[in-house]
């Protein structure tokens, strides 16, 4: 260390001056003594030594090793009244500043290093006091600074002590209100942003702010259901452009809005089902995570990963060997048919198929060309399959992996490329098509279930928003609020 410059702009003349003088400005001494105001709980212990050159994890190990003898320590010292000096000196540290005339006073940074012992020592005392001053409730109500709080802010979600809920919907209704009044500035009854805007903002952004986290925190009580329709309603005038009079099942049907306590009740069991593992109950039938088509991105090698490639060119009434494959839905039931043509156009086959009925259109029709191609068998001959489903030629042809049937034809398809794809008309009177309107219906009357397919989350997806719909139309027409509106709109519609 150079020579120091002092207050009176003389210079130190050795070591030992020039260290009191750094630590006499960077540790002024107090008129008034030494009072602790605040103390210090739930500091985290360096793993720099003291003086006593004992760190952290040499004293947790002494610890472990005799704990007995660890705390007859500190209770002898607590009942005492004694805090040992030895644990109050600290060992000093002077850092020079980057780019600093080291002449100056102030151009160290010290670092105190206190003896471990004396820090342990201390966050006991601070326990026992916090101990104290909880228990017998001597801290003024309003007192927050370290004390244990009633709720906790995680991941944006606020906890209370009893998951009620209400301080994080009280903070969503904050918020709302707060970017309401910031919409004010655009639109009022009278001018500003049109209707259809303010719904677009309040879809997208305001009502995806509210329910965040709903799967976490949405418990279906009366409490929070009124919460949610209260934050909602104020956005609800907002849009319709209406008095505020004007009663909540009126604005619901006016914006096509559906009240916002059920859009949070068909959220949660479908986030139990698909994370959880939690079966969910549709039209008096559970159904579980295994019934559900959900593609895991690893089953396939990137090799296996090609496009089927397909066309639009082949003749479907020319002479050569060819099937056609069409899926149809009657009252709810799902059933696809085949048929394979000669080339003198001669029935050599022909397979009349029942799914379940939660298969979709696009499943079904992939499993008809599925199973047209296990028909087949090994063989070398070409063979045209003649296919009305756009889509499906289209998601064969995309290297993505989009349902296990997809997957599973990719592959058969990969090893047998003298089976084409060739996409034709519907209803236009191709005489293969015209065979199998018959098929497909003859399929959906069968009682027995022929494959059962995996289960699309779409699907699932679709149910839930029917049921919403139903139970909002039976809450319309059961209030007595909307009574007089149910006279104009009968039926509740998303798209007004």
């Amino acid at each position: 260390m150079k020579h120091i410059r002092m207050e009176n702009g003389e210079y130190t003349n050795n070591f030992r001056d020039s260290i009191h003088v750094v630590l006499e400005h960077q540790f002024p001494r107090s008129e008034d003594g030494i009072v602790e105001k605040q103390i210090k709980i739930n500091m985290n212990f360096p793993m720099d030594d003291g003086l006593d050159g004992l760190t952290l994890g040499i004293i947790r190990e002494l610890f472990f090793l005799y704990p007995a003898w660890f705390t007859d320590l500190f209770n002898d010292c607590t009942r005492q009244g004694v805090f040992p000096d030895f644990w109050k000196i600290a060992k000093v540290l002077l850092i020079p500043k980057e780019g600093k005339d080291l002449t100056e006073v102030s151009a160290y940074r010290p670092i105190c290093l206190l003896p471990t012992w004396g820090k342990v020592y201390d966050k006991s005392i601070a326990q026992i006091l916090l101990y104290e001053l909880e228990s017998k409730c001597k801290l003024h109500r309003n007192q927050f600074g370290f004390r244990k709080q009633r709720t906790l802010k995680y991941l944006g979600l606020l906890f209370d002590e009893r998951l009620t809920w209400r301080p994080h919907l009280e903070r969503a209704r904050e918020k709302v209100n707060y970017l309401q009044n910031k919409l004010y500035r655009f639109s009022r009854e009278t001018w500003g942003v049109k209707p259809q805007v303010l719904k677009e903002i309040y879809e997208v952004a305001i009502e995806k702010y509210i329910l965040y986290g709903v799967e976490i925190w949405f418990n279906k009580t009366v409490k929070n259901s009124q919460t949610l329709i209260q934050i909602q309603r104020v956005e609800l005038v907002q849009i319709a452009k209406t008095y505020k009079t004007v009663s909540l099942e009126a604005l619901l049907v006016l914006t096509g809005s559906i009240p916002l306590d059920l859009v949070a009740d068909k959220e949660v069991p479908k986030f139990n089902l698909f994370n959880r593992g939690i079966p969910i109950n549709i039209k008096d039938k559970e159904y579980s995570f295994q019934d559900f088509d959900l593609v895991n991105k690893l089953d396939l090698l990137p090799w296996e990963k090609g496009g089927i490639s397909w066309s639009m060119d082949s003749d479907p009434n020319g002479r050569f060997k060819k099937i056609f494959t069409d899926w149809s839905k009657l009252n709810g039931r799902v059933g696809s048919g085949i048929v394979c043509l000669s080339e003198a156009r001669d029935i050599i086959w022909k397979e009349e198929i029942k799914l379940n009925d939660e298969a979709s259109f696009f499943v079904t029709e992939a499993v008809a060309i599925q199973l047209a191609v296990e028909k087949v068998g090994p063989t070398k001959e070409k063979i045209v399959i003649f296919s009305d489903s756009r889509s499906v030629l289209m998601v064969l042809e995309s290297h993505k992996n989009h349902s296990e049937v997809i997957m599973k034809l990719r592959k058969i398809l990969l090893v047998k490329p003298q089976i084409k794809l060739n996409l034709v008309h519907a209803h236009v009177g191709i005489y293969g098509n015209e065979l199998l309107d018959l098929s497909a219906t003859n399929a959906t009357t069968k009682e027995e279930v022929y494959i059962k397919v995996k289960i699309p989350k779409s699907w699932i997806k679709y149910q839930l928003n029917l049921n919403m719909l139903q139970e909002w139309q039976a809450r319309s027409m059961s209030s007595p609020n909307s009574r007089f509106f149910y006279g104009i709109y009968p039926e509740v519609n998303t798209k007004r």
